[in-house]
C-alpha cells in the first residue's frame, strides 16, 4: 500500500477529522421539517376565532411497524410500512402570535 506524502502534517485534512467533528449531528435517513396550520372558527355567540400553530417534525429512519428494518425493499415491506412509510416524531408544537403568521 502506498501512504499520501502530506499525511499526519498540520493542514492535511482527514475523513476522520472531519466525521469526529460532525458525527454527533449526522443521522441517516432524517428529515426535520416545519409544519404550519391555520385553523378558523365561529364561536356559538357568532364572533369569529382564528389560530395559527407551528409543528417541527422529524421523518425517522424506521418504519411506522417497526417489525421490518430500516433498510427492507420496499417490495418486501409489511403492508402498513407500505401504505404509510417512516415513522413521524414532533420535535417542537407552539401556537403562533398574529405578528408571526
Amino acid at each position: 500500500t502506498r501512504t499520501h506524502v502530506a499525511m499526519g502534517l498540520p493542514g492535511n485534512l482527514l475523513q476522520v477529522d472531519l466525521l469526529q467533528s460532525l458525527g454527533a449531528s449526522l443521522a441517516t435517513r432524517s428529515d426535520t421539517f416545519t409544519i404550519r396550520a391555520y385553523g378558523e372558527t365561529v364561536g356559538f355567540d357568532g364572533n369569529p376565532g382564528a389560530c395559527l400553530l407551528e409543528a417541527v417534525v422529524q421523518r425517522l429512519p424506521s418504519f411506522v411497524n417497526d417489525l421490518d428494518p430500516a433498510e427492507t425493499a420496499f417490495k418486501d415491506l409489511r403492508l402498513a410500512n407500505q401504505l404509510f412509510g417512516r415513522r413521524f416524531k414532533v420535535i417542537s408544537l407552539r401556537w403562533l402570535k398574529p405578528h408571526e403568521g
